[in-house]
């Protein structure tokens, strides 16, 4: 934080308090100019541990828009002419940037409603119902009786021309069709409560709204899958908000086909402690269309879902590199833990972060650490290499960047974390244009000061998490962030209090694969590895909503089941729970003291039902009730299947053992291959 900068802020709201508005306003508005990105400490809302940062450009608007009516016509009577050229540049142009630089710059001006309204319809219109409830959201008034000290980073419009009916009725239908039908049966009820006679026009038609809410909830329930969009990019624990894809349940008969994954000796680990009779598991498969894809960090490979054979004939099941790799070159200091491969897959194109997992060297490692994405056309050149970016091409004054995991494609832009050690462990967030690769931007994310033992490699899977027009990371050295998109700029941070002993060497935290915040509607949900805490944030501002102390590790965030109003959070590690994502409420836990029935593996969602993976078992589970429905012993349904990291597509249940890859399922003579465009449906009404 630029002291300087919080000192003008401070002054600033000063001026505000002896109605002194120009005075405030010189200083608020040179700061939005000059200075958006810096952060500034929110003591009123430090809880529980932890303290919260906002982006000086979020603080000040907050503060602008809770000024009295003739602070804030004052301050309306010098944005206004700047925010009408962007309101008549987006008039002529129906390009959203316009509208997006009336919300960053002059949000509490007369258009600030207007562009928040239209790019509400523009997400809406795109199927991002979370990104439309975001901005729709803003057009509320707070809740009565609070202020400043319990919500200093809400920005909510001062006095906008849209009845709150008219907003109330879109967020009901946000919850329906981002796959909430409890939220929005619940919300339903509330809004005829509220607003019993209220008259508007929605999906198209003029009536009681409260009418008309019931009228189209009753079609998204009977036909849900005809509204609901099918994801354009699908990565890592499904999609960018890391929770599963919506899959119909499977019938899972036997091992259809499997498969040897090759392993490379990248380098020594130090001895991983809990793990009796278990080896870590080091991929996650992906599956597109009627392909499964896969990495060992080395090469990428391609099968078909519903066979096994190699993709497009590819040497065993090779895509790329078309030549057999050579083996890595074993670190010369010891690995702090195993590393673990994934894919992202967006438009017919996969990405890959190849090479070297160390993300940080150790000190008296002189061993080069090459390392590379990879954007690859799968969709009509059979896997052909599209761009490539080395670490080595990034630009660096001092030692060299290096990638954290794998990226995460948003639109047109490829997104990737990338971090370097010394002389103190540095976070940047790198752009990447998704056709070409060309860098846009990399912009800095944080700093800390070296707690780890500086004698280990240093191996993560650190990925970024997309939702509501947010970019979301925690950086497991005790910190969370919610990023800009479009530049990278910090919007707001919340730190915490780290469990990392100084010199300490990681052992079991960190075997079990990547661990992301995970993205709920206007919440995210984050298990950071240096904590034992979970928790709860909300999505806008970094306000804690609820944290757990948890009894043991976790090691996934499977994901959020429908219950009640914002659904239940399913949470893994040995053992399993499943938490209200409202109150944090404990609904239900699945506990056993035998290694065998403990989880090895991610999880994942299908139709209504969680399937849960243990050395011994594969569970499946009502995720709502905790209810076991099937135990299925893995030697009864294949000689080799003990467990791992779970994917469902298609009927098939994709299991990424240590190893291995399997699939599991009915016949495929009973299985309808569905050749599915990416994206179904788009909302052109313009609510």
């Amino acid at each position: 934080m630029d002291p300087q900068v919080v000192r003008t802020l401070a002054a600033g709201e000063a001026c505000f308090a002896e109605q002194r508005w120009d005075a405030g306003l010189d200083l608020l508005l040179e700061l939005l100019d000059r200075q958006p990105v810096a952060l500034t400490r929110i003591p009123e809302a430090t809880t529980e541990g932890l303290q919260h940062y906002g982006s000086v450009a979020l603080r000040c608007q907050v503060i602008l828009c809770r000024l009295p009516s003739a602070g804030l016509e004052r301050y309306r009577e010098r944005v206004n002419s700047r925010a009408e050229a962007w309101w008549q540049e987006w008039e002529a142009t129906e390009q959203a940037e316009p509208l997006e630089k009336i919300l960053r710059f002059t949000f509490a001006s007369r258009y600030g409603d207007d562009a928040l309204w239209t790019l509400g319809e523009l997400a809406w219109q795109k199927g991002d119902f979370d990104r439309a409830r975001s901005l729709w959201t803003r057009l509320l008034p707070l809740p009565p009786g609070v202020g400043d000290e319990q919500y200093p980073l809400e920005l909510r419009y001062p006095d906008a021309e849209y009845a709150p009916a008219d907003v109330k009725a879109r967020l009901v239908l946000c919850s329906a069709l981002s796959g909430q039908p409890e939220r929005a049966d619940i919300e339903s009820r509330a809004f005829a409560r509220e607003f019993p006679d209220e008259i508007g026009s929605l999906g198209g038609e003029e009536d009681r709204l409260a009418t008309r809410l019931e009228v189209l909830l009753a079609d998204f329930q009977a036909k849900p899958t005809s509204f609901r969009s099918s994801p354009t990019t699908v990565t890592y624990a499904g999609t960018p908000q890391r929770q599963p894809v919506p899959e119909e349940r499977v019938a899972i008969q036997a091992s259809v086909w499997s498969t040897a994954v090759p392993e490379w000796n990248w380098g020594e680990p130090l001895e991983l402690t809990g793990l009796p009779g278990r080896q870590p598991l080091k991929q996650s498969a992906l599956a597109v269309g009627h392909l499964v894809f896969y990495t060992e960090g080395q090469t990428v490979y391609g099968r078909d879902l519903f066979t096994g054979e190699p993709a497009w004939g590819a040497n065993e099941g090779r895509i790329y590199p078309p030549f057999e790799p050579t083996p890595p070159d074993a670190t010369q200091r010891p690995l702090q833990t195993v590393p673990h491969f994934s894919l992202t897959h967006s438009r017919g194109r996969l990405l890959a972060r190849l090479g070297s997992p160390v993300c940080a060297a150790a000190r008296g490692e002189f061993r080069d650490l090459p390392q590379e994405l990879v954007c690859l056309d799968v969709q009509s050149r059979q896997g052909q290499l599209l761009w490539q970016v080395a670490s080595t091409d990034l630009p660096s004054d001092g030692p060299p960047w290096l990638f954290e995991g794998t990226p995460l494609v948003l639109g047109e832009r490829v997104y990737v974390v990338v971090c370097r050690p010394r002389p103190q462990w540095e976070w940047q967030v790198l752009c990447l244009d998704f056709q070409t690769g060309e860098q846009l931007w990399q912009a800095p994310i944080c700093t800390a000061r070296p707690t780890l033992a500086e004698d280990v490699n240093r191996i993560a899977q650190l990925l970024l998490t997309a939702g509501g027009g947010r970019l979301f990371f925690s950086t497991d050295f005790g910190a969370i962030v919610a990023l800009d998109p479009g530049d990278g700029h910090v919007i707001w941070a919340t730190t915490y209090e780290s469990d990392l002993v100084p010199g300490e060497r990681l052992h079991s935290r960190d075997w079990s694969g990547p661990l992301p915040v995970v993205f709920h509607h206007d919440r995210i949900l984050v298990a950071p590895r240096d904590s034992r805490f979970l928790l709860c944030l909300q999505a806008d501002s970094g306000r804690l909503e609820w944290s757990r102390l948890m009894p043991e590790r976790l090691r996934s965030l499977v994901g959020v089941a429908p219950k009640g109003r914002l659904g239940c959070l399913v949470a893994g590690g040995k053992s399993l729970w499943g938490y209200d994502v409202e109150t944090g409420q404990t609904l239900w836990t699945l506990q056993s003291s035998s290694p065998a029935l403990q989880g090895y593996g991610r999880g994942t969602f299908a139709g209504n039902l969680l399937y849960w993976p243990t050395r011994q078992c594969l569970w499946t589970i009502d995720p709502t009730l905790g209810t076991i429905l099937q135990r299925q012993h893995w030697s009864d349904l294949s000689p080799v299947a003990v467990g791992g990291n779970l994917w469902v597509h298609q009927q098939r249940l994709i299991v990424s053992g240590p190893g291995i890859l399997e699939v599991l399922g009915p016949d495929a003579s009973t299985v309808k291959s569905a050749k599915r465009p990416l994206s179904e449906f788009k909302v052109r009404d313009r609510f």
